[in-house]
């Protein structure tokens, strides 16, 4: 499984990681390397040998795109044409300035 990690510098000889939305399995550690086999080891502790990640499906939850429910909607608007040439003219002058 892979999973993303944050990983920063902290000062010169510090490095601290982090599983994203994971706060309580940060380490640190003198290296980058370091920081990530403390990590793993951390992770497998967290997991322990009764624990087990898994996918949960939850009602509400679409795999529909979200931006799709609203377009289109503008398309009757009598006033779109305005907005959109009222876009053009900010944006021509934000590249001149």
């Amino acid at each position: 499984m892979q999973y993303p990690i944050v990983i920063r510098s902290k000062a010169v000889d510090r490095y601290v990681a982090e599983p994203l939305g994971l706060e309580e399995l940060r380490v640190e550690a003198p290296t980058e390397t370091a920081a990530l086999e403390k990590l793993r080891r951390a992770w497998k502790g967290w997991l322990g040998s009764a624990a087990k990640l898994v996918q949960l499906d939850l009602p509400g939850a679409s795999d529909e795109n979200p931006w799709l429910e609203s377009f289109g909607r503008s398309a009757d608007d009598p006033l779109f044409d305005d907005f959109l040439e009222e876009m053009a003219k900010a944006r021509a002058k934000a590249e001149t300035e």
